[in-house]
């Protein structure tokens, strides 16, 4: 039976990973939280890996709250970055597999085409800078490696489907911006496309999201339109929504790489979003 070792257990990916792992009896799925094991600390992470020998963890760990990651940098880079790494070292050590999740942001939105995996990067915060030197990292340390950066994710717990649907509750009108282009991501469908890739020895670096493309804004009024609510969405730009914090206008991932070693085909996200929908609410 091989062990996979799910860091970050509790958070979106986490979970749905844990969700669709568990039953398979294959596997022996063990799920990992920051209170069972500190990925900055070296020492420990090398400890508790080393006693599982998994066949692959897959590190769903990560500080991303993007403005609190302007407040608490070196935070952000212990986690993003170091922790990573010490993942990445411990995996080259123990000959095993580590399958690492990043993000679009990594990319400064200063185009309208969609991000392939050979394009080059400028991250414009703390949170994407330390992204991306945890790529940096395991692309370094850990040759077999799986880099998935994704977009716009949501799936079990605080995400921006359930923010919306929260708001409907109190407020007739959403104000919600319309100048920053995404891919809303199904955490159970990246979910599926990782485990259809660590069995695999297609290492490397691929982006990951479902297909098509939209505004903040279309993305809440599709919401609204799925879960048949008569709330109204109100367009703002980010300028207008007091946002301190530099994020790219458009950041639209091509699944270049995953498509030509991989048969796994995202849905389009409005699909994806409708069957989140249907079994979540």
């Amino acid at each position: 039976m091989k062990k996979i070792v799910i860091i970050g257990c509790r958070g979106q990916l986490g979970q749905a990973l844990m969700q669709i792992l568990t039953p398979i009896t294959s596997y022996d799925v063990i799920g990992l939280n920051s209170h069972q094991l500190d990925i900055t600390d070296q020492n420990q992470v090398k400890k508790i890996i080393s006693n599982i020998s998994p066949y692959v963890i897959i590190n769903c760990a990560a500080f991303t709250n993007v403005n609190e990651c302007e407040e608490k940098e070196n935070l952000a880079f212990a986690v993003n970055a170091l922790g990573a790494g010490n993942l990445a070292i411990v995996a080259a050590d123990l000959n095993i597999k580590l399958v690492h999740i990043s993000t679009d942001y990594v990319f400064d939105g200063t185009r309208n085409i969609p991000y392939t995996e050979f394009d080059y990067t400028n991250p414009l915060n703390v949170y994407a800078k330390s992204k991306l030197q945890g790529e940096i990292f395991v692309e370094k340390f850990a040759p077999k490696h799986f880099i998935f950066r994704t977009s716009g994710l949501y799936g079990h717990g605080k995400n921006f489907v359930r923010a919306i649907l929260e708001q409907c509750k109190d407020k007739k009108e959403i104000k919600v911006i319309c100048n920053q282009i995404v891919t809303p991501t199904s955490a159970l469908e990246l979910s599926k496309c990782i485990i259809s890739m660590f069995e695999t020895e297609n290492y490397g670096l691929f982006h990951a999201t479902c297909k098509g493309q939209c505004s903040w804004a279309e993305f809440a009024r599709v919401i609204l339109h799925i879960a048949k609510l008569p709330n109204e969405i109100v367009e703002v730009e980010c300028s207008e929504h007091n946002a301190a914090v530099k994020r790219p206008p458009y950041s639209v991932l091509d699944n270049y790489m995953l498509e030509l070693t991989n048969s796994y085909n995202f849905p389009d996200w409005e699909i994806a979003l409708a069957h989140y929908l249907r079994n979540e609410h």
